[in-house]
């Protein structure tokens, strides 16, 4: 992509900070069209909406509110994903192929901010049954330092 970022992840920071700080930015976006037709069906066009949508626009977000938070010393980020990050489907493959991406950002971040700023960074992932999430609990325990 060539094209510059949109301006809209720096109007909503901008728009915030009219009203005072920036405590917290909560990232909660995402689309899904289930594609019956397999693989093959999913277009270019498909597999850019779904990148725009779920990945970059989270990605946009938080680079504007980032800079933002880390001048002021305090902020949150919070990034809402997918069970799909983690149970691929293939029906909605492109969706699903973005949400492990944006866990991987998140995952990603959290490595690089949270031994100057510990527990700031997170990623819920609605539909996430319980053994799952112990699953992930009890590899959270064995690499204390990364969160994910």
């Amino acid at each position: 992509m060539t094209s510059p970022p949109p301006r809209g992840p720096h109007d909503l920071v901008a728009a915030a900070l009219e009203h005072g700080r920036l405590d917290i930015l909560v990232n909660n976006v995402g689309a899904v069209t289930p594609r019956l037709g397999g693989f093959l069906s999913v277009t270019d066009d498909d597999w850019l909406f779904s990148l725009m949508l779920n990945l970059l626009a989270a990605v946009r977000t938080t680079r504007a509110a980032l800079a933002t938070m880390l001048a002021a010393g305090h902020g949150n980020i919070v990034t809402t994903s997918s069970v799909n990050a983690f149970l691929p489907d293939p029906a909605v493959i492109d969706y699903s192929a973005t949400k492990a991406a944006l866990a991987n950002f998140c995952k990603s971040l959290s490595k690089e901010r949270v031994p100057q700023h510990p527990r700031k960074y997170g990623s819920p992932w609605p539909g996430l049954d319980s053994a799952l999430a112990r699953r992930g609990r009890r590899r959270r325990n064995r690499c204390p330092r990364h969160r994910w």
